[in-house]
């Protein structure tokens, strides 16, 4: 996930890069030996009964582009009326649904270069997305798959809180 988005970043504004890459590599990092432990575990019982959708639907595609267009004006708006707390919020609620949405979103409203560093910590405050994905894992993962990855989820929500204690301070 954090690759991507370092990656859509770049791609949309690569000053960007510069704020997210040393926490995005972190993150990536915590993901990457978390991964390579739950390789190592085998489930005594693994359940591959996974429905998995059709990646080509034109729902998901139209999906994105409302909540993209939606989390635009949110984001002009949050950040007129509400400033910079407004931006944080429209972040956590539109990164229930898709990180990639608010990335792009923070990436062209610091186009100008003055917001680079206020973009940039909203999209690591970011967090929601990872909750959900934890959530989806406890209820349907094994146990212990759910504990590696809480474990590993933890680590990337304490790493995300430790990197915005240290660009705010």
């Amino acid at each position: 996930m954090f690759p991507r988005l370092a990656l859509l970043s770049f791609i949309f504004n690569n000053a960007l890069l510069k704020y997210l890459a040393l926490p995005f590599g972190l993150l990536a990092l915590v993901c990457v030996i978390a991964t390579l432990i739950l390789m190592r575990k085998d489930d005594p019982k693994p359940d591959t009964n996974i429905k998995l959708g059709n990646p080509v639907n034109i729902f998901n595609a139209i999906g994105f582009g409302v909540v993209y267009i939606l989390l635009l004006y949110a984001v002009f708006y949050s950040e007129k009326i509400l400033g910079e707390s407004g931006l944080c919020c429209s972040a956590l609620i539109a990164d229930l649904k898709d990180t990639d949405a608010i990335t792009i979103s923070m990436a062209k409203f610091s186009l100008d270069g003055e917001q680079l560093k206020l973009a940039s910590s909203v999209i690591i405050e970011a967090t929601s997305n990872v909750l959900v994905k934890l959530g989806i894992t406890l209820f349907k993962a094994s146990k212990p798959t759910g504990k590696f990855v809480s474990y590993a989820f933890g680590s990337v929500i304490l790493l995300r809180i430790i990197s915005i204690l240290v660009s705010r301070g």
